[in-house]
């Protein structure tokens, strides 16, 4: 009579045990794989070319349509001197190279200069950008801080959505798509040294590190972001347009990052740090794009360096 050989308990609980470690590996990592393909896919057809421009690139084109400011240049480097608290400068191109250094000295931190690009170039910043006040930089063909970018202001928001005049010079941050607007991705260094450091557009991406140390940090995925500013206590409010997704604002190695949580940081690349919750920026639709605006200050965002 034929006998049939049977595993023993101890064997076959192993042979099982590993068939089940290799099965939840798999169920464990191919979600990973699918959400970071999805997460890359908009971005091989939507994000514009960009190529390195020369190290002395400055602004081209400056003109002043409101308020009150004076444009100077000498050598690699350019100075503009605003008077006003508000003031509108139309570009036909705004490009930094890695050898120059565009800084903007305004009246206070408070001040405002809204620089529009109207030529067809996206914005490439690889050398310095610095002001003691807010700077909004707006063009629709894209926004690019390249690494070596060193951005020191007072506030940023860089955007390839667009603003009416009448809108910026009444306080009413109503930015919408025009068209086709493009990305804005940062992979250099950006500090707000007094306020909000945010990129907003259809598509937004952080390869790099966003400091901001007494105020907020934001990626703002939509065709419509708004800004509120509010008297008491000083609170800043962002709205943006439902329309977004989580593939449109992502942080690099982290589809599925979710702002306002304690991690571990020798377990996770990026850093949130914050100590205070009076101040923050709002999303009407914060689930979808993975929770990008939260209350948070005195926040870190970007790769933990290693020791």
């Amino acid at each position: 009579m034929a006998t049939t050989k049977r595993a023993s308990p101890s064997k076959r609980s192993r042979t099982q045990m590993r068939s089940y470690a290799g099965t939840e590996r798999g169920l464990r990592t191919q979600p990973r794989v699918i959400a970071f393909a999805v997460a890359l896919l908009p971005w091989s057809f939507i994000s514009p070319a960009y190529a390195d421009v020369a190290p002395s690139t400055l602004p081209t084109g400056g003109t002043v349509t409101a308020g009150s400011a004076n444009i100077s240049t000498s050598g690699s480097n350019m100075q503009i001197t605003q008077g006003s608290s508000s003031a509108i400068l139309n570009w036909q191109s705004f490009s930094i190279g890695s050898g120059a250094w565009v800084n903007f000295s305004q009246p206070s931190s408070s001040a405002i200069a809204l620089n529009r690009v109207l030529g067809n170039n996206p914005s490439e910043i690889f050398g310095r950008l610095t002001a003691n006040g807010q700077i909004f930089l707006s063009n629709p063909n894209g926004v690019l801080f390249a690494p070596g970018a060193a951005v020191d202001v007072g506030a940023l928001f860089a955007t390839t959505l667009s603003i009416a005049d009448k809108d910026f010079l009444a306080g009413r941050y109503n930015f919408y798509n025009a068209g086709r607007a493009g990305s804005v991705i940062n992979q250099g260094h950006i500090v707000a040294a007094n306020g909000y450091a945010a990129l907003a557009g259809p598509q937004v991406r952080n390869d790099g590190i966003i400091v901001a140390n007494a105020g907020t940090v934001a990626l703002a995925a939509g065709d419509r972001v708004q800004r509120q500013c509010a008297a008491r206590h000083g609170r800043q409010q962002q709205r943006h347009h439902p329309r977004a997704f989580a593939h449109r604002a992502q942080w690099r190695n982290h589809p599925r990052w979710r702002l306002g949580r304690r991690r571990e940081p020798q377990r996770h690349p990026h850093c949130v740090r914050h100590r205070s919750r009076h101040d923050g920026w709002h999303s009407q639709s914060a689930r979808p794009i993975r929770r990008a605006f939260q209350r948070l200050e005195d926040r870190c965002i970007g790769r933990r360096r290693r020791r």
